[in-house]
């Protein structure tokens, strides 16, 4: 295999190898912690960020690790919970808007406290300036792609 296949085949390796297993570790302390899914975070995440809220579709693109498959599903047991709700847009009947509820926020603000004390533990080996050197290599490689 050539340098030119073998290099980017093995940058993806390295990319998985640490992403697999920190989103897993991630996964597993939501659920232990708060009964909720790394996905759920990522929505209400997503829904917080955006006020007046978001079409399904837009949602669905700004989310880590989702499909349009599975979006649906996702958002019927959410809005069951009590955590989204959904709403016509007033300027645009045919669309539909999901929007965090009181609860939802709530569960969104003591989540991402939690969440960011697990992403000090996870990188607590990697010193500051390695770290914000990979935010900033890691930023370039999602522009470019």
């Amino acid at each position: 295999m050539t340098e030119q296949i073998e290099r980017p085949l093995r940058l993806w390796l390295e990319l998985a190898r640490i992403t697999m297993p920190l989103y897993r570790r991630m996964d597993k302390r939501f659920r232990s912690e708060f009964g909720q899914s790394l996905v759920r975070f990522d929505v209400l995440s997503q829904l917080a960020r955006f006020d007046g809220g978001l079409t399904v579709s837009a949602l669905a693109s700004h989310l880590l690790a989702s499909t349009s498959g599975n979006i649906s599903t996702l958002l019927d047991r959410m809005t069951a919970e009590g955590l989204i709700v959904r709403q016509y847009d007033q300027s645009d009947r045919r669309r539909t808007l999901v929007n965090l509820t009181d609860k939802g926020r709530e569960l969104f603000d003591s989540m991402v406290h939690a969440h960011a004390l697990w992403s000090r533990e996870a990188f607590e080996n990697v010193d500051a300036g390695e770290q914000a050197e990979l935010v900033d290599v890691l930023n370039q490689l999602r522009k470019r792609m």
